[in-house]
């Protein structure tokens, strides 16, 4: 995150999310499934 990266949590408690929010909003991304993080993936490539 320090690099401005976006960062896809895996299975991440509510605190964990919470807090990765506070941080930086736009860069978090919470996926529930390894499926689902490969997705947000694929969505973030796309759009750089």
């Amino acid at each position: 995150m320090k690099a401005n990266k976006k960062v896809i949590l895996l299975n991440a408690t509510r605190e964990f999310r919470e807090f990765f929010k506070s941080i930086s909003d736009w860069r978090v991304f919470v996926a529930e499934s390894p499926g689902e993080a490969l997705e947000i993936g694929r969505n973030i490539l796309k759009k750089t």
